[in-house]
């Protein structure tokens, strides 16, 4: 693989690194906070917080995806 390539990939998986850890950091301070917003949450939502938030889905998908194709083009 050329240079270009693995400095995309490490620039990804750092952009993916730093937009999961600053969601953590989000949902910690909201976490703090009293929820005012939505104080009717209740059921798996309310005690799977991380396992039903479609951010942190699509965050773990795309590592996934990218690491996926990282190791088809390493040993290919």
């Amino acid at each position: 693989m050329s240079t270009f390539i693995w400095i995309l990939c490490i620039l990804v998986i750092i952009i993916i690194l730093y937009s999961l850890y600053y969601s953590l950091v989000v949902l910690k301070t909201q976490k703090d906070k009293k929820r005012e917003l939505d104080p009717s949450v209740e059921g798996s939502a309310h005690d799977h917080p991380y396992l039903l938030n479609p951010i942190f889905l699509a965050l773990i998908f795309a590592a996934v995806v990218v690491a996926g194709f990282i190791f088809y083009y390493v040993f290919k």
